[in-house]
């Protein structure tokens, strides 16, 4: 059974590759060659747009790895619903292409959101939130709560009065 788990997660690890580097390559070769028609005007980068394409070739770097191991991670997961293989680092991936480009073309100001958008999206995180909402939770989440107790509560007196009926006594 356990190998059968192996094989199901190294395929689909090997089914998000074929899909994300090549989508990731040309994304990025793309970007350096607009970068050098842009930036560059012939000669050779400034020293900025280099650290700033280095940092972002890094987090893409990240967030490829995060994609892989998240499909291979959910491959186990005999789900009804298939779900997109990435979570977090899809947006990684999807932060980091904007930046790119709206670095480009926008402002190189941009590139900034590198910096700031994790940061408070880890804070977020620390101090509980889901990363899209209010960092405590929201009524809603309680609503839930009450409503799954309730549930809860009418299903044991389902059981305790089936039991009665049947003669076994409560305990």
């Amino acid at each position: 059974m356990a190998n059968a788990a192996f094989k199901k997660a190294a395929i689909a690890r090997k089914q998000a590759a074929s899909f994300y580097l090549p989508f990731v390559l040309i994304i990025n070769l793309l970007h350096i060659l607009l970068t050098y028609f842009n930036d560059s005007n012939g000669s050779v980068f400034q020293t900025s747009t280099v650290i700033w394409m280095c940092i972002k070739w890094g987090l893409t770097y990240v967030a490829y790895i995060g994609i892989l191991e998240d499909a291979e991670n959910n491959a186990s997961n005999n789900n009804a619903k298939k779900k997109l293989a990435g979570g977090m680092y899809l947006d990684l991936l999807g932060l980091v292409i904007f930046t790119q480009y709206a670095s480009l073309y926008v402002a190189t100001r941009c590139n900034w959101l590198l910096v700031v958008v994790p940061i408070v999206y880890g804070t977020k995180k620390f101090w509980g939130g889901d990363g899209g909402g209010p960092a405590g939770g929201g009524d809603e989440d309680d609503k839930e709560i009450e409503k799954a107790k309730a549930l809860s509560e009418r299903r044991r007196k389902r059981a305790e009065k089936r039991k009665q009926k049947k003669g076994w006594g409560t305990d």
